[in-house]
């Protein structure tokens, strides 16, 4: 029998989605099986049915365009993420039509567009994703693209860097390391609590597929650099925070978000020290890593 409530909790935050409707196999993705929690008194709420959105039309204005599957409208008193596939033209497989404050919301399935024999996943990627970012940015955090890694002493180092950077490699090299954890590969959730900043692992993993729902005190910042050698570079708290908000999942539709994130970042760089981390794809980078980060 299909759940008809489940709950996941990411860096705290506790995202449910639920339904009443007789005729949904609900399911979740494999990849968010760590992160399942009791769905009790969650802070975003989502309930989830059948509908048959060849009939709905999306009244509001685009917001954001994503280039690819989704798009954001805005209207009054709530934002509706709309999903399309290429071989279904103009009718979305799935809406979302969210809260102002992205608390709660509904998800409409377009049934036509799913396998009667198979159990569906309403928050499938990236409508997980896009509603926890955006809930995250009203003032409780950022998620940034990264690699974050707990050493064997409970320090948090976090890698950032865009595709191609080098974080897969990272994760990799410290994965094989005993008493290390790796919280992610690709995406890290930073909250602040009683001053310190934390680093959270996510779902969302990259290509070596590491994901824990864990979390270390951040104790250092590292934007990586491939290189033929290892060297840390000091920089700037103003070149670090401008490095670390170009490596953030933001909503750029939303001023306010942006403005907090500003914040949160500059804040951040001015408690943790930050660097530029040039890096060889060898044996020899963890070592120098715990050398140098006393």
């Amino acid at each position: 029998m299909s759940p008809r409530s489940v709950a996941l909790s990411i860096a705290d935050i506790v995202f449910s989605v639920s339904s009443d409707d007789p005729d949904l196999d609900m399911c979740i993705s494999n990849d968010v099986h760590q992160f399942l929690t009791d769905p009790v008194e969650p802070h975003i709420a989502l309930t989830a049915r059948w509908e048959n959105l060849a009939r709905q039309t999306i009244d509001g204005s685009v917001t954001f365009d994503s280039g690819s599957v989704w798009r954001v409208y805005e209207n009054e008193g709530e934002y509706i993420f709309s999903f399309t596939r290429d071989d279904d033209g103009k009718v979305p497989y799935k809406i979302a039509r969210v809260n102002k404050t992205f608390t709660g919301g509904e998800v409409l399935l377009n049934r036509c567009a799913f396998s009667t024999e198979n159990a569906v996943d309403p928050l499938e990627y990236p409508l997980d994703e896009l509603i926890y970012t955006n809930y995250l940015t009203r003032e409780k955090g950022i998620e940034v693209h990264a690699c974050g890694v707990v050493d064997t002493a409970g320090r948090g180092h976090l890698f950032l860097g865009a595709s191609g950077a080098g974080k897969t490699t990272v994760a990799t090299l410290w994965g094989e390391k005993e008493s290390i954890t790796v919280l992610s590969d690709d995406r890290i959730v930073l909250r602040f609590e009683d001053d310190t900043v934390w680093m959270y692992g996510t779902p969302w993993h990259g290509e070596a597929e590491l994901a824990c729902p864990a979390r270390a005190p951040l104790a250092k910042v590292y934007f990586l650099k491939q290189s033929i050698e290892n060297r840390m570079l000091t920089i700037s708290s103003a070149e670090a925070a401008a490095r670390m908000m170009s490596c953030s999942f933001l909503p750029l539709y939303n001023a306010p978000a942006i403005d907090y994130a500003l914040q949160f970042v500059e804040n951040t760089v001015g408690r943790v020290p930050c660097c530029v981390f040039e890096f060889e794809k060898a044996a020899t980078t963890i070592p120098y890593i715990a050398a140098h980060s006393q």
